[in-house]
């Protein structure tokens, strides 16, 4: 199972999938998916903000909330990524969202909309944590700026840590 997912990363991470800086935007629109569905934290920035974002959801997920949690860049596996509760994503879990979302992805390159590894990882974090029903997000942006694929979403709260060269 884990080969198949390596190879979902490696299409999306390949020179086939140019980057166009409205792409998750287009994606988001076109196939209605819901990205206002819990309330969102967003944290940038060099340094720190990894360990900000585990602590935010620590001291949520304390309070009797259910937390949902991305973090970039993984260490280890790509199911560091997406967490509820601290609790990784399973790769099955991973691979249900993905092998829901294939027919909009192969579509939407039939109209040139094109995901990278972050707007497809991203996209598939909003709905596993959609389909887990938790009460606050988490995000901790890839690059940050306007192109951004975490721009798409509406935080109530945005901060930057520490940033560096």
């Amino acid at each position: 199972m884990l080969k198949k997912i390596q190879e979902i990363f490696d299409f999306h991470r390949s020179e086939l999938n140019s980057y166009q800086s409205n792409s998750i935007q287009r994606f988001v629109d076109k196939y209605q998916i819901d990205v206002h569905f819990a309330p969102y934290f967003l944290v940038g920035g060099t340094n720190g903000k990894g360990s900000l974002c585990k602590l935010l959801s620590t001291i949520y997920q304390k309070g009797s909330y259910k937390v949902g949690l991305f973090v970039s860049p993984h260490l280890f596996s790509y199911n560091e990524r997406i967490q509820v509760n601290h609790k990784h994503i399973s790769d099955k879990a991973f691979l249900k969202i993905y092998q829901e979302l294939l027919p909009k992805i192969e579509d939407a390159s039939s109209h040139q909309i094109h995901l990278s590894f972050f707007e497809l990882i991203l996209i598939c974090s909003l709905l596993y944590f959609k389909k887990q029903g938790v009460d606050v997000i988490i995000y901790e942006v890839g690059l940050g700026g306007k192109r951004d694929a975490t721009q798409i979403l509406s935080p109530i709260f945005s901060t930057i840590t520490n940033v560096s060269l």
